[in-house]
């Protein structure tokens, strides 16, 4: 579901004009690119577990999970000489687009909210061996919700129910049209 994420936000930003590329927990050389956003699993948070969450009672819905997300957001200036102020402008419009981005991919996906646990500028003693990369990086973990349903191992979860009996049909035209026009086939849609 993360890689799907990384993929979807991307795309998501790219056709914003954000010039971005996106990573799946990979260990690319970041003086490659000036701005990278890397998302990984937060293998020291975790994930949580919990009841189900909703307005709607869903029957096939077991629980939920959050599963813990980090995203790194590798941003450097392509202004010559910049210092780590033109850097952080930079940063700070990608990270808010990041953020309006998974906002809208949550609620797309019915992963709604996006839990922001951490959202903060990483230390140099941070940065793991790329010191010396002339840039900032702003580090988000967040939580993404994900569904648990009862499924056999095809995935094929249970059915919540079928219509007993429905007895009315609605017969609809558009204006004008009258009954036996040629090639006017009315769409059937059903009244309770």
């Amino acid at each position: 579901m993360i890689y799907e994420l990384s993929q979807d936000i991307e795309t998501e930003l790219q056709a914003r004009l954000f010039p971005v590329h996106v990573e799946y927990q990979s260990r690319v050389a970041r003086e490659t690119f000036e701005n990278v956003i890397v998302f990984k699993r937060d293998r020291e948070g975790g994930d949580s577990v919990g009841p189900a969450r909703g307005v709607n009672p869903n029957a096939r819905r077991f629980a939920q999970r959050t599963l813990g997300v980090e995203a790194k957001v590798y941003v450097r200036s392509p202004e010559d000489g910049a210092h780590v102020g033109t850097h952080e402008f930079e940063c700070e419009d990608l990270v808010d687009a990041l953020l309006v981005a998974l906002e809208e991919w949550a609620k797309e996906n019915q992963a709604w909210p996006i839990e922001i646990t951490s959202a903060r500028y990483l230390s140099e003693a941070e940065l793991n061996g790329i010191e010396t990369w002339p840039g900032v990086v702003y580090q988000l973990k967040f939580g993404v919700p994900r569904g648990i349903y009862k499924r056999d191992f095809s995935r094929a979860a249970r059915p919540e129910g079928a219509a007993g009996s429905v007895a009315s049909v609605t017969h609809v035209r558009l204006p004008g049209a009258s009954p036996g026009d040629p090639g006017d086939d009315p769409a059937t849609g059903c009244g309770a």
